[in-house]
């Protein structure tokens, strides 16, 4: 069974926006491209049941380094973003 995929519509709009609008951008592209799906294929399962996937790790650091995080800590201020976590 296909999931529905978000439909993207740039356009304008009096709609407060966030400073972290490419990462949706690359979330949708990712997701198209199935992204996690050949990461998890390529590095194989985690070696423990309460491992982190290789996809949300790799995932993670490519979210950052768009929007410009120096630190693992930067990723914060992405998971307190509202507009980032309505995506």
């Amino acid at each position: 069974m296909l999931k529905r995929r978000k439909s993207i519509k740039i356009a304008r709009c009096n709609e407060k926006l966030s400073n972290q609008i490419g990462v949706p951008l690359i979330v949708e592209l990712c997701e198209r491209l199935s992204l996690r799906k050949k990461i998890d294929n390529q590095f194989g399962k985690p070696g423990s049941n309460r491992g982190i996937k290789a996809s949300d790790s790799i995932m993670t650091l490519i979210y950052m380094f768009i929007d410009g995080a120096l630190h693992l800590e930067d990723i914060q201020h992405l998971i307190n973003d509202e507009h980032f976590k309505s995506y």
